[in-house]
């Protein structure tokens, strides 16, 4: 069995969590939807331990947008997003860090359009196979 059929399997079981890391995750969703400095949350951790399964969790209760930048012919799990390459590709041809930060808001822009958009198809409580 390859290691991604092992990840696939991790999405399609009952969630465990153990250590309370979805409420401490809410708990900083809440703070941040309170504050008047932020209003994201970046979850950065090493491989494997459970971001974006605790990202496909908060996703039935709370906007979430997921991006994977993972190289191509990568063995990890999830793939990357469609668009990475492309997202990254533009960012590569920018001039300087004032035209990438344009390219890098205008993908941005897109996704929160998107979102608006969608925003009924995608809060709705969907089964981990959506994910």
């Amino acid at each position: 069995m390859k290691v991604t059929d092992e990840f696939k399997k991790a999405f399609n079981v009952s969630f465990r969590d153990e250590v309370g890391y979805l409420s401490a995750l809410e708990k900083r969703i809440d703070e941040i939807a309170n504050s008047n400095d932020y209003n994201y949350l970046t979850i950065i951790q090493s491989s494997g331990y459970g971001k974006t399964r605790a990202g496909c969790e908060l996703a039935a209760d709370h906007p979430f947008v997921y991006i994977c930048f993972r190289q191509g012919g990568s063995t990890g799990y999830p793939l990357a997003t469609p668009k990475s390459t492309t997202m990254l590709e533009n960012l590569k041809k920018a001039q300087n860090l004032r035209n990438a930060e344009a390219v890098a808001l205008s993908w941005i822009k897109s996704i929160i359009v998107t979102f608006h958009e969608r925003r009924k198809e995608f809060l709705k409580k969907q089964s981990q196979k959506k994910y």
